[in-house]
């Protein structure tokens, strides 16, 4: 019988990440790097197809585990994202609710974040992905959110679908101080 995962490790990037390099490794030994990417296009950036070998297969073992190449931007580099049944399933199971009030002050600007998006649901086909993949990232490099706080303010005014699994992701987050 499958054990559940728990809503930390669905949540958790870093998790993900391992368990796809260690699938990769299937084709290359001599190594090669798998890294959070830079920017919200996609989640994770690799240089496995610089390090040669034969790479038949490898878009099928990334799809097993539920990831996808997206066009590449840079030679020699993939970029990786979630596949949509992958990105739905996780949304399915993260919960939506708020969790407690943080004890931690470092922790109160993800929170009101976290708040804002909970507060406004939106089906996940309407959710703008990159705030999506931006506040995943966040969770395994944290940093100011005053540019996503504002951004989704401005979707808010502007009436369009906030990034409710980001809320979700925030959530599984702060109810995990240990984090992602």
């Amino acid at each position: 019988m499958n054990k559940m995962p728990s809503y930390s490790s669905l949540a958790s990037l870093s998790e993900e990440k391992a368990a796809l390099y260690e699938s990769l490794q299937a084709f290359q030994s001599n190594g090669f790097f798998l890294r959070c990417s830079d920017t919200p296009e996609g989640l994770l950036v690799c240089d496995l197809p610089r390090r040669g070998g034969d790479l038949s297969g490898a878009e099928a073992a990334l799809s097993r585990l539920g990831w996808r190449l997206l066009p590449e931007k840079k030679p020699g580099l993939w970029l990786l994202d979630r596949t949509e049944p992958a990105w739905q399933a996780m949304a399915d199971a993260l919960p939506a609710a708020l969790p407690a009030f943080p004890a931690r002050e470092e922790d109160f600007a993800a929170y009101a974040l976290c708040r804002l998006l909970l507060l406004h649901p939106a089906p996940l086909s309407r959710q703008p992905m990159e705030l999506n993949r931006a506040l995943w990232l966040w969770t395994v490099r944290p940093g100011s959110l005053k540019a996503l706080h504002e951004t989704c303010a401005a979707l808010l005014r502007q009436k369009k679908p906030l990034p409710t699994l980001g809320g979700q992701l925030l959530a599984a987050g702060l109810q995990n101080p240990k984090g992602a």
